[in-house]
């Protein structure tokens, strides 16, 4: 998972950051990260690598010794922990924010809208529940909802790139536990680093699609009980300056955290290869 990731979306999202080179100081950026829920979902990562490191090691073609599996998921557990995943996606966020917009990224996750929006999609992130359930659950409420109300999550989604942020997320991690599996393992058959990662872009249409339908029914759970005219205040924040450009940092700042949090791993687990990509 380097960063060679060259996709049109991350492209847009560069240009969207913009090459300025102000920046915001490593306190503000962590106040921000907190007020915004960043702090806790880029922390939610860890056991969602280790999860896959795990189902990937029983899925492979030849069984990884439990020696060595143990070896794999220790280390997981200390470069994807909370702290370190934290501290990359600051370095991110402290020199990709514009200061400008910090105060209008402060006054709205100050306020009681703001605030309460957080804790919903902070409860929504860690309840953890099988993405079966949340979308049978979410399709049932989008049915039952207010046209307008829909229109406006479908807006919300298209505004914020949820489905492009979640598919590289998606293709960057499954990369991670192929590279985490390989390094123990290096005479297991299967695809190259380069074959996988052409293999998972090719897929992108399809995942984005896929992830746009469950991504849906995830925001119509988490904000059932914001009112239409709450959702509009929402709406009209995220497409603000202000909006656009954390939305864009954000997604640097989770891919970041990845993209480092996975080269350590192919350094350090015991096994690795030397000169492994």
């Amino acid at each position: 998972m380097l960063r060679t990731f060259a996709s049109s979306c991350l492209v847009f999202l560069l240009c969207t950051v913009g090459t300025a080179s102000a920046q915001i100081d490593a306190a503000s950026a962590e106040q921000l990260m907190r007020k915004s829920g960043m702090w806790m979902q880029v922390a939610s990562l860890g056991p969602q690598m280790r999860s896959g490191l795990a189902a990937g090691a029983k899925q492979g073609a030849s069984a990884i010794k439990p020696a060595e599996l143990q070896g794999l998921l220790a280390a997981a557990d200390s470069i994807f922990a909370a702290e370190p995943m934290r501290r990359s996606a600051l370095r991110v966020i402290s020199r990709s924010v514009d200061p400008t917009y910090l105060p209008a990224l402060n006054s709205w996750f100050d306020s009681a809208l703001g605030r309460n929006l957080v804790k919903l999609e902070e409860a929504a992130n860690a309840s953890n529940l099988d993405p079966a359930k949340v979308a049978r659950d979410g399709n049932a409420l989008l049915a039952a909802m207010a046209p307008a109300k829909r229109a406006l999550l479908q807006e919300m989604s298209a505004v914020m790139r949820a489905p492009e942020l979640v598919t590289t997320i998606m293709i960057n991690t499954t990369l991670a536990i192929q590279q985490g599996i390989a390094s123990v393992s290096p005479g297991t058959p299967g695809p190259s680093r380069q074959e996988l990662r052409a293999m998972m872009e090719a897929q992108r249409p399809q995942m984005l699609q896929a992830f746009g339908v469950l991504i849906l029914a995830t925001f119509a759970s988490t904000y059932t009980s914001i009112s239409l005219d709450q959702m509009q205040q929402y709406l009209t924040f995220l497409k603000s300056p202000g909006g656009q450009h954390y939305a864009a940092v954000e997604v640097l700042a989770y891919e970041a955290a990845l993209v480092e949090a996975a080269t350590e791993l192919g350094k350090t687990v015991p096994g690795a290869r030397q000169g492994s990509t």
